[in-house]
């Protein structure tokens, strides 16, 4: 049986990552504009410590305001590290981290929960 490179790749990477779990957060950001795939592209090469993707789960318009400027975005953050399962204190602080640049770098609201 071949084995492609790939393929010994994945295993390899699986060993390293031996017994770790990802955690998906969503954090939903309100009255969104058109730059949005910036800032994703920007948080992406922001290098945060445990942030191993980010993407856009969802894109809602409120109903009773139909303006452009009303989409909701709520984007699926994951946070994994290589060599164990994250606590609830790394991943606190990993969201903290983002939020805070979420809300004061790129100068974007948050909906609370």
């Amino acid at each position: 049986m071949k084995i492609w490179k790939r393929d010994t790749d994945l295993i390899n990477i699986n060993k390293k990552m031996n017994n770790t779990l990802a955690s998906h957060l969503g954090i939903t950001i309100t009255n969104i504009d058109d730059s949005l795939s910036t800032v994703i592209k920007e948080m992406n090469n922001n290098g945060y410590k445990y942030m191993k993707s980010i993407r856009i789960k969802d894109i809602f318009i409120s109903k009773d305001k139909l303006q452009l400027n009303n989409r909701n975005v709520t984007l699926e953050i994951c946070l994994q590290s290589m060599d164990r399962t994250l606590n609830d204190e790394d991943i606190n602080k990993s969201i903290q981290s983002i939020t805070t640049d979420i809300k004061k770098l790129y100068k974007l609201n948050i909906q609370e929960a």
